[in-house]
């Protein structure tokens, strides 16, 4: 016999009551008749120790319905063979582990892999399990057997197998995606479902160890239906020392260096100092930090020297931004101390170079300045962080194909110009340069050959099935932009309500281009961004190729216009030359993970600064390394030196509150080991046994008889 609640079997202690009772007589055997006693004060009966039991058959009765009644409460049933052989119902279960930048700190890995190696060590003999990593994406490491394969992988091959590859597993550097994780972990649980018919409400479990902080991209599970036959079992691990400090180089403050691989790019001369920005975690302890250059073995910098080295005090929740000394020599790298947390210490500082470019003019050279296109092409402030640009006049007998090559990053040309053939800017525009052809002068000699072929050349240019059209316009008046098109790059920086407004720009002279509207509707490269109040275009684009063709039909010179005069003249001119923004994009400074962006047509690779091939190059969602550190990025020839840093999301390890996956719906619970899933097993296969079996009921029957016969029993003697 076994009991389901032996703990109620306790309740037979209190046989002792009715034993005491029985040795406590509160009044005398005989009694004797005497006079008044209400003078007396009356006193029971001490115990001695030659009281003695008295009616012992009553006392007997009390104390077996006692029993009796804790004993149905205890629940008891008749043992039987199947209690001994209780299996525990197989699962598939698959270990999440989290391998993301965050994972880097020493204390948080073995963790992790401590927990895990554990938990695969108290599975059962029944129990498929499977490991998978994550961080930016999901990794499976050791894959669930198939239907097919189960004869051949046994549950404890399978359980070897995950533990052998827990030994082999590095955290990476990548950003955490948790949420788009745990979804493909779910799909792949589903996907078996379906694949083995009848074991859709199969037991699926799924582990997840992690760090768990607030920048693992939880968001996205907001909107996944959680499936109810998978169960989440969440285990955190977490450092013995809360909070986090990060430095992060600040934008467009790399120290400059001539960019020559013939050249000492050891020792750059450079005066400058670099910006950085130091940000402390909300639950830090930590409050001073230290910022200090070391060299290329990873030593402080020596030519720093201690007066170098730069302190800063960052609250709590805060962030500071301060100026570090750049030394003339080879340290590349800062290191932040004061901080525990290792893993994102370090601050790659790349060694750049603005690009030296040349934009080209062609057109004619104009006595007054106020009457020379060049003259206000040349004040626009074009050179940019990145980018060094020289604004070259050319005259036209130096626009040779020869000239049109990479050293021209782009071109504005006064058109018409008989030198120029359509052929060589269609060559050019296509090779990724931008080219801006303007109408700035009147058409004088509409039938001469000239003017005629001027005209082909740009409908060839604007690519029209019919010649276009150029005549001058009534210049009685001056004319407006009508109709701009502020949803293009060019002028969309201008759409805000403070710029858009060009009813001050007045044209006293245009050309009046008349494009074939049946070419233009069916052209999805050419569009018209903007029109004069005639209706007639104002400013065209066509993308060509990798590049961009602009056809203004008036000039921005003084004498006619005041487009040079207005604040719309450097964002336009700005946008023409550089219609996809290289020269805003500072683009030296990368995450690990992150697509480099190669311009189309661009032959590119990437190499150590030793010169080696980067081996662990990530090419499947474009160039990404997963490695931080220094690079040279070399595109068409031309190197760049680059640094990839940990993601910053890595670096912010404010605890997840983990409330949030039962706010998403996720099906969350413990996943027990196989020892207390067999004692779970075993207690649900007794208290199956015992609610057929039901013994309580006779035995509460049997109690009420013995409460009976003592009642009749004691009504008898006292009548006696």
């Amino acid at each position: 016999m076994g009991l389901l609640a032996p703990l109620y079997a306790l309740a037979a202690l209190a046989i002792a009551a009715p034993i005491l009772f029985h040795l406590i007589r509160r009044q005398p055997r005989g009694q004797s008749e005497f006079s008044s006693l209400m003078f007396l004060q009356a006193s029971p009966p001490r115990l001695t120790r030659r009281s003695r039991l008295d009616n012992l058959l009553l006392l007997l009765l009390r104390a077996l319905a006692l029993a009796l009644i804790a004993l149905a409460f205890a629940r008891p049933f008749l043992r039987s063979i199947e209690t001994a052989d209780a299996q525990a119902v197989s699962r598939e279960i698959l270990v999440l582990l989290d391998t993301s930048g965050s994972m880097q700190r020493e204390d948080v890995w073995k963790r992790a892999v401590d927990s895990a190696s554990t938990y695969v060590q108290g599975l059962g003999d029944t129990d498929q399990v499977g490991l998978a990593t994550f961080d930016s994406k999901l990794m499976v490491r050791v894959g669930l057997p198939e239907p097919g394969q189960a004869a051949s992988s046994t549950p404890k091959a399978q359980q070897s197998a995950v533990r052998s590859e827990l030994t082999k597993i590095r955290p990476s550097y990548r950003s955490t995606a948790l949420a788009s994780s745990l979804v493909a972990a779910v799909e792949l649980l589903q996907e078996r479902a379906s694949d083995q018919p009848g074991s859709t409400d199969a037991l699926r479990e799924i582990v997840l160890i992690s760090d768990l902080h607030e920048s693992s991209g939880l968001e996205a599970l907001q909107g996944f239906a959680w499936p109810e036959n998978v169960r989440l079992d969440i285990r955190r691990v977490v450092s013995d020392q809360t909070g986090n400090a990060r430095a992060n180089l600040m934008q467009g403050t790399s120290p400059s260096v001539e960019d020559n691989p013939t050249s000492d790019d050891k020792n750059p001369a450079v005066d400058n100092a670099v910006r950085v920005r130091v940000e402390n975690n909300k639950n830090s302890t930590e409050l001073e930090f230290q910022l200090q250059w070391l060299s290329t073995d990873s030593s402080p910098d020596s030519s720093s020297g201690s007066a170098n080295v730069v302190r800063v005090q960052v609250p709590p929740g805060q962030a500071r931004v301060v100026p570090v000394p750049y030394p003339n020599s080879a340290a590349e790298r800062l290191e932040l101390s004061g901080d525990h947390a290792k893993h994102d210490n370090i601050v790659y500082v790349p060694r750049t170079a603005p690009r030296q470019e040349r934009v080209g003019f062609v057109g004619q050279k104009r006595d007054k300045p106020e009457e020379d296109l060049f003259f206000f092409l040349s004040q626009v402030p074009l050179s940019t962080p990145v980018r060094q640009v020289e604004m070259q006049r050319l005259s036209a007998e130096q626009l040779t194909t020869a000239t049109l090559d990479d050293s021209l990053a782009g071109l504005v040309v006064e058109w018409p110009l008989e030198q120029i053939t359509p052929k060589m800017l269609d060559e050019y525009i296509k090779n990724g340069k931008p080219v801006v052809l303007v109408l700035s002068r009147p058409i004088l000699g509409e039938e001469t050959p000239a003017h005629k072929l001027s005209v082909e050349a740009l409908s060839t240019l604007l690519g029209t099935a019919e010649p276009v059209s150029i005549t001058e316009a009534d210049s009685s008046d001056f004319a407006l932009w009508t109709d701009i098109d502020f949803r293009h790059p060019l002028f969309q920086p201008l759409s805000d309500a403070k710029y858009n407004d060009f009813g001050k720009v007045r044209f006293w002279t245009h050309r009046v281009l008349k494009l074939p509207s049946k070419s233009v509707e069916s052209k999805d490269d050419l569009r018209v961004l903007a029109r004069f109040d005639d209706q007639s275009p104002a400013v065209i684009h066509r993308r060509l190729g990798r590049g961009d063709l602009w056809v203004m039909t008036a000039g921005w010179q003084s004498t006619g216009s005041q487009l040079a005069l207005s604040t719309k003249f450097v964002p336009l001119i700005f946008g023409m030359l550089d219609p996809r923004g290289r020269s805003m994009e500072l683009d030296a400074v990368y995450e690990v993970g992150e697509a480099i962006d190669v311009p189309e047509g661009v032959t590119a690779n990437i190499t150590n600064l030793d010169g080696t091939p980067v081996r662990d190059l990530d090419e499947t969602t474009g160039m990404a390394l997963s490695q931080p550190g220094l690079y040279w990025l070399v595109e068409d020839g031309k190197r760049r030196q680059i640094a990839v840093t940990l993601p910053l999301s890595e670096s912010q390890l404010d605890p997840l509150d983990l409330d949030r996956f039962e706010q998403y719906g996720v099906v969350t619970g413990k996943s027990d080991s196989a020892q207390e899933r067999q004692v779970a097993a075993r207690l649900s296969q007794v208290q199956e046994l015992e609610g057929r079996q039901k013994l309580w009921r006779w035995i509460l029957v049997g109690a009420i008889g013995v409460l009976l016969l003592e009642t009749m029993i004691a009504a008898f003697k006292s009548e006696t």
